[in-house]
């Protein structure tokens, strides 16, 4: 029973945002650690004869106060503007704020809440605290020092859980690299065999024009992609030739069925992108298009690039096909999840992943911010 309830606690600590995690740990330990020295300081070394209890009640303010302080600069130091600052910008920034609310707290709240709590202390004994500059002094001090302590331990927490949280990501998205490449290889079939067996079947179907056709079509394609890793980088013309050669393959399985159309921005074509990026989004609009659309499927591939944007986009005739949840992994062992997984792998924060169904079309957009940096040199001017 004791450590179920343990793990319960634990769990409900856990969901709490980790800002007041780390308050409550901060303030709380200050607290408890503060009343010792404070009651001590006060008691043998200005004699004050006041009971413990109000000693407690006083530092419990202390604590209050600064924490609700506290939270209002943590919710300064994550504002946009802060956090697009340099880490030594914003240790320069937090410094100046804790000179700002150590002013306030020492010219408002102390006079306006301890001072009386003080003073309250203070009739136990001959002389009341406000009265001494050291005091004062004593109190600037001590709440520049804790409010600029406090900032840089936060700034150091927050620096660090971001980075722990970008791991993760990171973790989390090469995770799912590894699946996809493992996806891709588990698909192939050694080259060697592969050109052997078209051969062969090329040999004992002499005279027949399509058969030849596709075995033409199929060599020309294995070829091209045999051994492409996901994670290189090829241009968008090497791309389109892919594409123009799987689609031949589907042309012959379905004929006048199929239709490609192609909108190609000539300045596009040195782009580089990931490699085997627009083929699972071809089987996937042959595959799912001819079940929502009329006799005549219509597929598009269309890039524009403008504005260092390479925009793509892979349309289809028909309707959105909603596929089962164990139907991910059906466009040659790359999904549409996996396909979003890789733009999100290397591109991240720089790309958007779109699917619109729209006037009997359904488009996926794909767009990679800051391609024009990213050109092979055979398209270079």
């Amino acid at each position: 029973m004791p450590s179920s309830i343990s793990i319960k606690l634990g769990s409900a600590w856990r969901r709490i945002p980790f800002f007041w995690r780390f308050q409550t740990m901060i303030w709380g330990g200050y607290a408890l650690a503060s009343f010792p020295i404070y009651y001590v300081g006060l008691r043998y070394g200005m004699k004050w004869s006041a009971p413990a209890v109000s000693f407690i009640w006083v530092k419990a303010v202390d604590a209050l106060m600064s924490l609700i302080v506290s939270s209002l600069m943590g919710w300064f130091y994550e504002c946009r503007l802060f956090l697009s600052l340099k880490l030594s910008i914003q240790a320069l920034l937090a410094v100046i704020v804790s000179v700002c609310v150590t002013l306030i707290w020492h010219f408002g709240i102390v006079p306006d809440l301890f001072v009386p709590l003080y003073s309250n202390l203070g009739r136990f004994a001959k002389c009341s605290p406000s009265d001494s500059p050291v005091f004062h002094f004593g109190v600037l001090t001590y709440f520049f020092l804790l409010f600029t302590g406090w900032s840089m331990f936060w700034l150091m927490a927050k620096r660090s859980l971001d980075r722990r949280e970008e791991q993760i990501g990171l973790d989390e998205m090469l995770r799912r690299q590894q699946e996809a490449e493992i996806h891709l290889l588990r698909s192939q079939i050694p080259h060697r065999f592969v050109s052997e067996a078209l051969e062969l079947i090329r040999n004992e179907s002499a005279g027949n024009q399509k058969l030849d056709h596709l075995l033409d079509a199929i060599s020309s394609y294995v070829s091209r992609n045999w051994g492409t890793q996901l994670n290189s980088l090829v241009p968008l013309s090497e791309e389109i030739g892919a594409s123009r050669e799987y689609f031949e393959i589907e042309k012959i399985r379905f004929g006048d069925e199929l239709r490609l159309q192609l909108d190609i921005d000539p300045a596009s074509l040195g782009i580089e992108i990931p490699a085997v990026l627009i083929q699972p989004l071809l089987e996937n609009a042959v595959k799912y298009g001819r079940m929502s659309s009329g006799q005549t499927l219509l597929v598009r591939i269309k890039s524009s690039l403008a504005e260092n944007r390479l925009t793509l986009e892979i349309s289809n005739t028909g309707t959105w096909f909603e596929r089962h949840a164990d139907d991910r992994n059906d466009v040659g062992g790359i999904g549409l999840a996996n396909v979003r997984s890789r733009l999100e792998l290397l591109y991240p924060g720089a790309h958007e992943f779109e699917i619109s169904s729209t006037d009997g079309w359904v488009t996926v957009k794909i767009v990679i911010i800051g391609s024009g940096g990213t050109r092979h040199s055979e398209g270079r001017s």
